[in-house]
């Protein structure tokens, strides 16, 4: 079982909402989590780009993340 899969099956049985925050997909996303990391403001600005209300409590919020390639890695 995948890591992905398991988040969104907790999120079904377990919470009202999902909220998928695909940094993969959305590379540009990352922007929300740079300087002033407030939690307020980070929601805020994530329920803009997706376009959903996310409700403390009530939504589990799952962030994928991108791999880093191996020469990445190997640079590191």
């Amino acid at each position: 079982m995948g890591k992905t899969f398991a988040a969104e099956t907790l999120g079904k049985n377990h919470f009202k909402r999902l909220a998928v925050v695909d940094l993969e997909r959305n590379p540009d996303w990352h922007a929300v989590f740079d300087g002033n990391l407030d939690a307020k403001r980070i929601r805020a600005d994530l329920e803009i780009l997706l376009n959903q209300k996310i409700i403390p409590g009530d939504t589990l919020t799952e962030r994928c993340i991108p791999l880093k390639s191996k020469a990445a890695r190997r640079a590191a």
